[in-house]
């Protein structure tokens, strides 16, 4: 699912997927989750700040979002690992929009 969600849904490319989803430290799972988690979240926010920008020029729609045109076309490309969650967070905030979370136990 983590890696199915980014690329249907954004069009990140594959190999990019598993590259962020590749952990150095052999058996730790719990990292890879947390990675997977993080990813997840940074992939919907990209989507969100698509959404906003949509309609607008690169240029227009980086100021709108507090960033340079160059910048933004980073992130419509799906260039994740070059964006934080705190990153994404205060683009949307500059356009306007307003970030919640939901956190609730593992199964």
């Amino acid at each position: 699912m983590a890696r199915t969600i980014p690329h249907q849904e954004i069009g990140i490319a594959p190999e990019i997927i598993e590259h962020q989803l590749a952990q150095r430290v052999p058996g730790a799972l719990r990292a890879a989750y947390n990675g997977t988690e993080n990813l997840l979240l940074r992939c919907e926010l990209m989507s969100q700040v698509r959404d906003v920008a949509r309609g607008y020029t690169q240029q227009e729609a980086g100021r709108m979002l507090g960033s340079t045109q160059p910048r933004l076309n980073q992130l419509l490309k799906g260039k994740i690992s070059l964006f934080s969650l705190d990153a994404l967070v205060n683009m949307l905030a500059k356009a306007g929009m307003r970030v919640s979370m939901k956190v609730k136990k593992a199964a």
